[in-house]
């Protein structure tokens, strides 16, 4: 190969451009060749570190409006409500289970990318009007484009209360609020009226309720809250009801493949023994023998002649939270779980932005 001249262009980190040249075409090919892998450009322009800009459209929660999010990849990505700069995000998140409209849709601006987000039950929400008006599907299905759950950290692993300590006036705690919007509300509700008729169980939901005690939404300081503080004191609330009991009925509102919700999580952080009615593959996202599956039991008789029988036997009812000593070990711990929280979830998505 002859020899002859080019130009290299070398970005430095300082943004900086820096024109060598090169005396040897087989250097300057080989220079060039690099330049294209590492998609630089090819010409020589100043090129700053672009942070993603992610715009959540319209979230269900409503204390996350218009505010910002630290997440754990902040140096990837920005995630906020504040949608009067929808024009130059490179994302907008729309969330489907609320029902609003979804905004327009600005054709000349190629590179926005959109995102249909939703946690919900197929049953229960449907699916997207227009599927292809999206570039990336956000769900809890195994198919989407990335899957998000509301799965959480076990951030309280070791949260165990001595059987003994547990209350004795009751076996299990339930939360259902939901009590006959669809079938399978009515059908969740059933079973735990049959179950309820078997061993005591103290309700805390709208429906049923059985346990008539001052809750923290019916305080002054409640609601002389902000929304986010609210949100916290009944999640606070909720686990240090739960945590009294050895069991809690953790019933989903649907029955659909891949779908799991905060139920079953938040009886196992509460330190209690989830008895969860859902999807089969419920498996795949909680520690091993962490929980009773009622479906597991040819009737309900069965299923409550079991609890009965953790219930009188310390070692047996223990052996449910044995998963605790190996929150480390990938033997005991899930397969999906963890790594398909919201939050892991939000941080993969500004991976590929």
């Amino acid at each position: 190969m002859g020899r002859g001249w080019g130009v290299v262009c070398i970005h430095h980190r300082s943004h900086r451009k820096y024109p060598i040249v090169v005396s040897d075409m087989r250097v300057f090919l080989l220079a060039t060749f690099i330049y294209h892998v590492l998609s630089i450009g090819s010409q020589c322009v100043s090129r700053v570190s672009h942070v993603p800009k992610i715009i959540w459209y319209n979230p269900t929660i409503t204390w996350l409006k218009g505010v910002e999010w630290t997440l754990d990849c902040v140096d990837r990505c920005e995630l906020t409500s504040q949608s009067q700069s929808m024009d130059t995000a490179d994302a907008i998140l729309y969330e489907r289970r609320t029902g609003l409209e979804r905004p327009y849709r600005d054709a000349t601006n190629m590179h926005q990318q959109w995102i249909d987000y939703n946690l919900e039950a197929t049953l229960q929400i449907g699916t997207p009007m227009v599927a292809d008006a999206y570039d990336i599907h956000m769900n809890f299905s195994t198919s989407a484009d990335i899957m998000a759950t509301y799965a959480t950290p076990f951030v309280d692993a070791a949260r165990v209360i001595d059987p003994r300590s547990k209350s004795i006036v009751a076996m299990a705690s339930v939360f259902i609020s939901s009590c006959a919007l669809s079938d399978s509300h009515r059908h969740r509700l059933a079973i735990m009226r049959i179950i309820s008729n078997r061993i005591p169980v103290h309700s805390y939901g709208k429906c049923d309720r059985n346990i008539f005690i001052t809750m923290v939404e019916d305080t002054d300081s409640f609601k002389r809250a902000d929304e986010r503080t609210r949100y916290e004191l009944l999640r606070d609330e909720k686990s240090n009801i739960i945590t009294r009991y050895k069991f809690h009925l953790a019933f989903e509102n649907t029955i659909e493949p891949e779908y799991v919700t905060e139920k079953i999580f938040d009886a196992l952080n509460a330190g209690t023994v989830p008895v969860y009615l859902g999807t089969t593959d419920v498996i795949s996202y909680v520690p091993r023998g962490s929980y009773i599956d009622v479906q597991k039991f040819p009737t309900l008789s069965l299923l409550v002649d079991h609890l009965k029988e953790l219930d009188e036997d310390d070692e047996k009812y223990m052996a449910y939270h044995e998963w605790r000593k190996h929150t480390t070990d990938p033997e005991w711990m899930p397969s999906i779980g963890m790594i398909t929280s919201r939050e892991n979830a939000f941080c993969r998505l500004c991976d590929i932005l």
